[in-house]
């Protein structure tokens, strides 16, 4: 597993936050939107279960345009 974030990152759509291995498998799990990460739930070697809160991430502000 690699936990490519750490609390308080600014990260971008699609940016890979983990990766972690089920059934010899590498799963990714990337940002759905443009974020802030407010915390990161897990650590390099953890087993964790189905559905598990990973990372927890705030939407970043939209650009103002004036």
């Amino acid at each position: 597993m690699a936990v490519r974030v750490a609390a308080g990152d600014a990260v971008s759509e699609g940016t890979s936050l983990l990766t972690f291995e089920s059934m010899k498998m590498e799963q990714h799990v990337s940002a759905p939107f443009d974020a802030t990460v407010q915390t990161v739930r897990c650590a390099i070697g953890d087993m964790v279960e189905r559905g598990a809160v990973l990372a927890e991430l705030s939407a970043a502000p939209a650009d103002k345009k004036e």
